[in-house]
């Protein structure tokens, strides 16, 4: 069955794309902000930026196999 076909007899899938779309672009901003941020008050680049951000995300998996919610 064709992509859009299954997008359209399934609006719920809809929502759920967007939700994800909303989340995965609020990350990537997050990150963007720390490193203007950065950049801004101190005028220094900070490289390390998305070494922090993947950190971030690898303890949050952790502690979700843990059974801890991160969040």
């Amino acid at each position: 069955m064709d992509n859009l076909m299954i997008l359209a007899q399934v609006p719920v899938i809809n929502v759920q794309l967007l939700l994800d779309a909303f989340f995965i672009g609020a990350i990537f901003a997050l990150a963007a902000y720390g490193l203007a941020l950065v950049w801004g008050v101190m005028n220094v680049k900070n490289l390390c930026q998305g070494d922090f951000v993947i950190m971030g995300g690898y303890i949050a998996w952790w502690l979700s196999t843990m059974g801890i919610h991160p969040i």
